[in-house]
């Protein structure tokens, strides 16, 4: 498979990213946010830092937590204790210090509290009252998709309400094109459904792909919670002829680290032990340098080996896969350990968490029962085409949507 072309808007984004403004890549799932964002960061001498909400999510794009850069933690003693405690960290300056740029994926995961303290936190280290004291910020994400992380029960306050969001003036570069379907009936009606905004021939579409969920089917049924998923791929497992090989995820931890083995795991894709069965359907859960395969990929085992697994994938491509390593880096950037195992899951069900990022050929969706706002666009948007996606039910009243996320995207266009 050739490297996917820049699209107009990609091309556009990297102009502004090899500038030196501000910048805010944002758009749409299967856009190619990331894939933007990567293609900017090979070509730079030293690549700036990249930060994520969450430990997962940092894994995923060889990064660091926000919270952990800029020695956050759990926030505790409130704001000011934060922003005290985090000022005076000799490892937590030294690098703002240093850094003049920094990368931000997933930013509307960011709570409002995190964002300002950091804020603050720069302004008082590198004594520049510009905002962030001055560093460039490069932040990637669709608020249309992901909410910020709060505590329970607080209110949730989307960063782009702040003043501090204006401040920074970001140049802003929304994407449009879809790389993960040529369906433009079926881009639309995501995009629609996106928008909290649909007309007919969208609720005709996606009752056409209503369906009973047969008990051989063979794709990936989306849950809402991790449990399902996990019950579902264990019976299907079951279901099949033949022994069990299981994998063990190795460890690698650098000296001196503390944190518990199974909380590293869970900051893969990876499980504790991967239990594979020739026959037995999986995702592949790892990018291809060679883009042969993306995160999502389903595939069937065809040969099991100690130290390599051969699988098919739906479209009947075969791949050899080995072991792969996924750092865990600390604030700074070092490698806190290593996971390794083979880059698959077992595929017959997940949450819309963890497909979070995939593109998957043949998806069930279930909607009822989600309670986030862009929760079911998010399991939508993993379909490649409307051929591929099957859904339990279908109504409008499935789909949630922040009527104050909705007004910032409108905003957007009005300036165009």
């Amino acid at each position: 498979m050739n490297t996917p072309e820049l699209t107009s808007g990609q091309k556009e984004a990297l102009e502004a990213l090899s500038s030196n403004e501000n910048v805010f890549i944002t758009g749409s799932a299967g856009t190619g946010k990331s894939f933007v964002l990567n293609h900017f960061l090979k070509t730079q001498r030293v690549a700036p830092p990249v930060l994520a909400s969450t430990g997962a999510a940092a894994v995923l794009v060889n990064g660091r937590t926000f919270h952990s850069y800029f020695g956050l933690g759990i926030m505790k003693g409130g704001l000011l204790a934060t922003i005290n405690r985090g000022s005076k960290n000799s490892r937590v300056k030294s690098r703002v210090l240093k850094d003049n740029t920094l990368v931000i994926d997933e930013i509307s995961m960011i709570s409002g509290d995190a964002f300002y303290a950091a804020h603050k936190l720069a302004q008082i280290v590198r004594q520049n009252e510009s905002p962030f004291g001055g560093i460039r910020l490069i932040v990637v994400g669709d608020f249309l998709q992901l909410p910020p992380v709060t505590p329970y029960g607080q209110k949730r306050e989307w960063l782009f309400m702040g003043d501090l969001w204006r401040q920074l003036n970001f140049k802003i570069i929304e994407l449009t094109q879809s790389m993960r379907s040529s369906d433009e009936e079926f881009v639309g009606a995501l995009s629609q459904v996106r928008q909290g905004q649909w007309e007919s021939e969208v609720d005709t579409l996606f009752k056409t792909r209503v369906s009973k969920l047969s008990p051989t089917f063979e794709g990936t049924i989306l849950f809402g919670r991790r449990d399902q998923a996990e019950s579902y791929n264990e019976t299907r497992l079951e279901d099949l002829d033949g022994e069990v090989l299981e994998v063990p995820t190795q460890i690698k931890k650098s000296r001196g680290v503390q944190t518990e083995e199974d909380r590293l795991i869970g900051l893969t894709p990876l499980p504790p032990v991967l239990k594979i069965k020739i026959g037995a359907l999986v995702m592949i859960r790892k990018n291809d340098a060679d883009h042969r395969y993306v995160n999502g990929t389903l595939a069937t085992i065809v040969k099991l080996k100690s130290d390599e697994l051969c699988v098919r994938s739906l479209n009947g491509v075969l791949f050899h896969l080995s072991k792969v390593e996924f750092e865990v880096l600390d604030g700074d950037g070092k490698t806190v350990a290593k996971i390794v195992n083979f880059p698959v899951s077992l595929a017959w069900a997940t949450t819309i968490h963890k497909a979070q990022g995939a593109s998957v050929d043949r998806l069930y969706v279930r909607l009822k029962g989600l309670w986030e706002s862009g929760q079911a666009y998010v399991a939508l948007s993993r379909a490649r085409s409307p051929e591929g996606l099957f859904l339990e039910s279908w109504e409008p009243q499935s789909i949630k949507t922040d009527p104050q996320v909705i007004d910032f995207y409108n905003s957007l266009d009005a300036k165009v």
